[in-house]
């Protein structure tokens, strides 16, 4: 596996190299939000899995496309991590555009409700596509995680 980068503000056409070697990086102010971006991609240079934070003040949004699986749970994790060691309200992580979840993303999924409910943040997800929210429905989790309705 190997990545490549730039970085680049959201909706602004602008990019530059990233300073990171193992990431896809965007990162900028926009309208007073932070917005900031990785992707993971593959051997062949497909794309793995994106993440793509908006925050504002202490509510931060992350929007998740792509395969949420073994290679790329972690990644998920560590934002989540690095968010609530910062300290926030709310984070919410937005699943409408993952592709493929398995055992090891649902898995990401929970320990990241825990870790913001053991800092007392707020948790919430929206749903993912049909095949997505599937994974959620017979695992038994799709009324005991906090989905919200899509935007």
């Amino acid at each position: 596996m190997h990545s490549r980068g730039l970085v680049m503000l959201r909706g602004s056409g602008l990019a530059t190299p990233a300073s990171s070697a193992s990431r896809f990086v965007f990162g900028g102010l926009i309208a007073g939000r932070e917005v900031t971006m990785s992707e993971q991609v593959g051997e062949s240079g497909e794309p793995l899995l994106g993440i793509e934070r908006v925050s504002d003040g202490g509510k931060h949004i992350l929007y998740l496309s792509g395969a949420l699986e073994v290679s790329s749970s972690t990644r998920v994790e560590e934002t989540i991590v690095a968010l609530c060691e910062a300290g926030c309200e709310r984070i919410t992580v937005d699943l409408t555009k993952i592709t493929f979840i398995d055992s090891s993303g649902l898995a990401a999924i929970i320990r990241a409700g825990q870790r913001c409910r053991g800092h007392d943040y707020e948790f919430r997800l929206t749903p993912g596509p049909v095949a997505v929210q599937r994974l959620f429905e017979v695992s038994g989790l799709l009324d005991i995680l906090p989905f919200q309705d899509p935007q």
